[in-house]
């Protein structure tokens, strides 16, 4: 999430004026991190890559908060995970991916990740 809160900060982007989120992943995020567009308490939100892009856009942060059941069932958030969509892809790295943000006006903002958060080139602390 830290990229992809730095995307939204960059660009100031308000979940509100959001079309849709696009994630290019593998063929692992979905299986590791789950497909599950509709967590139903904090600790599915944990392993949904709805939730985590959604609470980004939204809070921007991923902590604890981020993973309460008060933010699963924050009525912004629930909406925004309704606008992401993972698309697999053979050509993405195991810890890299690329987000497309479209707003409503059409413009797009993009990032590529290359090594995740949290991975070994990418470490959360230190």
């Amino acid at each position: 999430p830290r990229e992809f809160i730095q995307l939204r900060n960059k660009h100031s982007i308000n979940s509100k004026d959001v079309k849709s989120i696009e994630i290019l992943a593998n063929e692992y995020v979905p299986e590791l991190i789950g497909h599950n567009p509709n967590p139903t308490s904090g600790l599915q939100g944990k392993f949904s890559y709805h939730h985590c892009a959604a609470a980004a856009l939204v809070d921007g942060a991923g902590h604890d908060a981020q993973f309460s059941d008060n933010c699963i069932n924050d009525t912004e958030i629930s909406r925004v995970r309704g606008l992401v969509n993972a698309v697999v892809s053979d050509s993405i790295d195991g810890d890299a991916c690329e987000v497309t943000i479209t707003m409503k006006d059409n413009t797009e903002h993009h990032i590529k990740i290359d090594h995740a958060t949290g991975s070994a080139d990418n470490p959360m602390y230190g």
